[in-house]
């Protein structure tokens, strides 16, 4: 599929109609006396249900983040508070190989990025092209600028009775500044271990007939490298002469050679069996590094840990009465996300050499200078440009364990990045009718477009590189680096540098692309019912109708099994449709009591489902209320669940080539690496179901004082989830009979795992339990001003899981569950805040607190992680009388803390050995960040 394909969203055409209607709406709007925007509704519809009551706080527990806590924090883009949000847990912060790079997401609970439901103003926002390697889809919230966003819900129960499929763990509804007026324009800039900076602008004009808003947002940062970072370099042992790094492969460049003979049964190449092992005698002069008989490649800078990135993005709404009972209202927002990805030479496992396909140097090449060793089969000699002789030497045909290109193309010396282009587009289109003094119905249509295309430069072209090989134009020995101006006493021609024509040749880029669109039909009918003593009974019923189309296309060499890696990549696609029907009822049982009760029915087609939810709250009194839900939720697999999901992980290899028998073996020197990863669907996969339960309990004994305690509770059956994590697949390799020979894990021909296969099951079960609590406090004074102190701490009682109905129950808290398919799941994480107003000027400050927790691969102890936040800042009217300038300062991780280490060697001393050095899923390894934002209201 190329970017070309009629089939793409009409853009253009979209852009133009949202255009035509929000200049229609404007001129309206203008040719009217201007009404302020911000009277308050006296019913409006609250995150949590369907039905508009006077009152924002119902019976589902909901963590606001407003205008103010985002400003408070600090952020620079939505990503920013989902660092910080203690009920979310498993969100990969800085990916640094898979497909995920350059997109966030919510993970409430750690339940998979399935489970969390994200709407834009209570409605479906959209899913993205990528999916993780789960097969879960997502919304991407880097398509969002900052600038909409008037405030976060987060719905922290069940909510598929309300909203439908994934809405498990919960939802978050981001709800946008509609019926803003004026303009607003403001700059960030941010400095840390890389540095990024934003322009963000909104703008809206309202009156008497509606308005409409416009919002933007550009944002850009550099990148990062693992070198960049001090304590990664000694935490990966990658300082001194770099023999014990963890950064450095058995495959490199230059390589490995092996004597190598004719296959009499197929006329093909194979490797002589037990064929001794020959580094390259330029390992070192060429960059790699020798040990033992490998010469070993130095990917430090192979990948980067964060990616440079490009964002722009567009949101516009707008709302006109068409009559008094009558109003149109619509969305469309826009982004692209250019992320570049440092891209060092890669592994090759598709050359000409049977079973392992390592690479085919024959004799007669200009720069092989080894011969056959008469004395020994398996042995071969070396003899060196200087001493060449053609009367007298013959080369040998050999095979070499080995990359094509090395360390001089590494990180920032590498010829192009891989780049990925992530695109959205979405655009929404209602009506809502008034009927009587208290029915409303409401119809919209949402169409959503997520692309994502991924350029790779150094893919290489299998049939080429064999034939550059064979002819003698490429040179893959250290002669290439070490002595580029060499010139072969073998033809008297050949140069052993690399030249630009064959550099072209290598230089292959191959392009890749998903595309997920989802189209969703709504209807709802709210109103009032009949009147009880206490008030009006709320009815709210419903139709959805959801559609989803989802097509991957791999790039022409890799679906081909011509790339740089043997095997093919398949194209992948799938659709899904369903119907669902919903009511919701309020009843005021009391003058204290309200009554939530929620039915949902879904119709996949292939299995239906119906879902209640039953939730109350009980005001005791002036000072004490009570509130408590159970609900049951559904989940379909999705589209790659049901055929293949790929991914990528840092895997600890317990396998690797014994430096003396040259045999790959159980407890040899193995290494960390970036491993792609791939689970395996079946269409026997059952849906995946979970009861929930949350009991509250809401104290505010002063007006200044509130205290907000909440039990939760989830029970899961038949979740989705692959067999084995990927390393638990690696380690079990050498556990079960001391031999690398699980068929799930792939291998080059130097030992190099390049693919670890698993399968989607249906997990027997998972229970969750735990306990949110959240405190604030507000404290005026006279002369100092006044003071908002806050708490907020989310803590996992328990997290048990069982694979299968017969195995044992495992427990997934306090882990960092490298070994399962869960992700790392501190028991006990919060937050304490404390903001500061007086006249003009404001101060924040934030210590935030991740608990220790279990490394599973190593038991090692990862140690708590406690950083402190301030922020101090002011308004002033710098072009006018009034303060519409804001001026703010901040310093995030004050103390630089650095993120704490996974592992510790005990030979010398120096914590987590291993790769990556760090918990993406936990920790911000951007250091201390300080930035500094203006922001100007006109």
């Amino acid at each position: 599929m190329s970017k070309s394909t009629p089939t793409y969203f009409p853009r253009k055409a979209i852009a133009a109609a949202v255009g035509s209607i929000v200049c229609l709406t404007a001129g309206q709007i203008f040719a009217e006396e201007s009404a302020k925007s911000d009277a308050v509704q006296e019913e409006v519809v609250v995150t949590g249900s369907h039905i508009k009551r006077s009152n924002l706080e119902g019976s589902a527990p909901v963590q606001v983040l407003d205008r103010a806590t985002i400003s408070a924090a600090g952020a620079a883009t939505v990503q920013d508070l989902v660092i910080d949000l203690p009920v979310n847990t498993g969100t990969i912060i800085n990916d640094e190989q898979s497909s995920l790079a350059g997109t966030t997401q919510f993970n409430l609970r750690g339940l998979g990025l399935g489970s969390t439901l994200t709407l834009i103003n209570g409605r479906r926002a959209g899913k993205s092209a990528v999916a993780d390697g789960g097969g879960n889809f997502f919304f991407d919230i880097n398509q969002l600028p900052l600038a909409m966003i008037d405030r976060i819900d987060v719905q922290t129960d069940g909510a598929s009775a309300i909203y439908g499929s994934e809405a498990v763990a919960g939802v978050v509804n981001v709800v946008t500044r509609k019926g803003f007026e004026g303009f607003e324009l403001s700059a960030n800039y941010e400095n840390a271990t890389n540095s990024s900076g934003s322009l963000n602008l909104a703008g809206g004009a309202w009156g008497d007939n509606g308005g409409f808003n416009i919002y933007a947002t550009y944002y850009t940062q550099t990148r990062n490298n693992r070198t960049d970072f001090d304590w990664l370099r000694e935490r990966t042992l990658h300082v001194g002469d770099l023999q014990d790094t963890a950064l450095s492969s058995a495959n490199g460049a230059p390589g490995t050679y092996f004597r190598t003979e004719v296959n009499p049964e197929t006329g093909g190449v194979r490797q002589v069996s037990g064929a001794d092992a020959f580094p390259d005698p330029d390992c070192v002069a060429a960059g790699g590094i020798l040990r033992g008989s490998t010469c070993r490649h130095i990917f430090a800078d192979q990948n980067g840990v964060i990616h440079d990135s490009d964002r722009f993005q567009v949101f516009a709404e707008y709302e006109y009465n068409i009559t008094e009972t009558m109003k149109a209202f619509g969305e469309f927002s826009a982004s692209n996300n250019e992320v570049g990805r440092t891209r060092g030479p890669g592994n090759y496992s598709n050359g000409l050499i049977e079973s392992s396909g390592r690479i085919f140097i024959p004799g007669d090449h200009p720069f092989n200078f080894f011969i056959e060793d008469p004395d020994n089969p398996e042995a071969l000699i070396y003899i060196g440009p200087e001493d060449w002789d053609n009367s007298i030497h013959t080369g040998a045909d050999i095979s070499g364990r080995a990359r094509i290109l090395g360390n001089e193309f590494n990180g920032r010396n590498s010829p192009a990045d891989r780049r990925s282009d992530i695109q959205n587009f979405r655009a929404l289109q209602g009506f809502s009718v008034d009927i009587g003094e208290s029915w409303n119905v409401e119809a919209s249509y949402m169409a959503a477009r997520a692309l994502w295309d991924l350029t790779t430069s150094l893919d290489y072209a299998a049939p080429v590189v064999n034939q550059l090989l064979i002819d003698g134009e490429f040179n893959p020995f250290g002669t290439r680096v070490a002595n580029p101006t060499l010139v072969s006493p073998k033809d008297g021609v050949s140069v052993a540098g690399l030249s630009d024509e064959v550099f072209a040749q290598l230089l292959v880029p191959q392009t890749q692309f998903a595309q997920h669109d989802q189209f969703v039909i709504d209807v709802v009918a709210a109103g009032e019912i009949m009147d009880l003593p206490a008030g009006s009974v709320g009815l709210a019923v419903g139709w959805q109708r959801r559609d989803e189309q989802f097509d991957f296309t791999p790039s022409a060499l890799r679906g081909a099994g011509l790339g740089g890696l043997s095997g093919r990549v398949f194209p992948r696609s799938g659709e899904l449709d369903v119907d669902a029907y919903f009511a919701e009822v309020a009843i005021p049982v009391l003058d204290n009591v309200e009554l939530q009760l929620a039915l949902r029915y879904e119709d996949y087609g292939f299995t239906d489902t119906t879902d209640p939810k039953v939730a109350a709250r009980w005001d005791i009194n002036d000072y004490i209320a009570l509130r408590g839900s159970f609900g049951s939720s559904f989940q379909s697999p999705t589209v790659l669940q049901t055929s293949e999901a790929r991914g990528a992980a840092i895997l600890d290899d317990p396998v690797g080539v014994d430096p003396v028998t040259g045999v790959l073996s159980c407890g040899a020197e193995g290494q960390a690496g970036n491993t792609a990863t791939r689970t395996v669907g079946s269409d026997d996969l059952s849906p995946q179901s979970a009861d929930n339960y949350n009991f509250g309990l809401i104290i505010r004994p002063t007006d200044d004082l509130s205290i907000g305690l909440d039990y939760w509770s989830y029970d899961y059956t038949n979740l989705i989830s692959s067999d084995e994590g990927p390393q638990a697949i690696v380690l079990n390799d050498c556990l079960d009979d001391g031999i690398p020979n699980d068929p799930r894990v792939q291998r080059t021909g130097g030992g190099n795992i390049i693919l670890v296969t698993s399968n989607f099951i249906n997990t027997a079960s998972v229970e969750t339990d735990g306990v949110d609590l959240n405190v604030r406090y507000d404290i005026d004074t006279d002369d100092l001003g006044s003071f908002a102190l806050g708490f907020n701490m989310s803590y996992i009682n328990s997290f048990d899981f069982r694979t299968t109905p017969t195995s044992e129950v495992e427990d997934a808290v306090g882990s960092r569950n490298f070994l399962n398919q869960f992700p790392s799941t501190p028991q006990t994480r919060g937050n304490i805040t404390m903001a500061w107003n007086r006249d003009n000027l404001f101060g924040n400050a934030a210590v935030r607190y991740v608990d220790s927790y279990l490394n599973d691969r190593n038991d090692f102890t990862i140690d708590s992680f406690t950083t402190l936040d301030l922020q101090f800042g002011g308004e002033f009217g710098l072009l006018d009388d009034e303060r519409t300038t804001t001026i703010t300062a901040g310093i995030k991780n004050v103390f630089d803390e650095d993120p704490p280490a996974i592992g510790f060697n005990e030979t010398t001393g120096q914590a987590s050995a291993g790769r990556p050095g760090y918990d993406p899923e936990v920790a911000n390894i951007r250091g201390r960040i300080v930035y500094l934002e203006l922001k100007q209201r006109f």
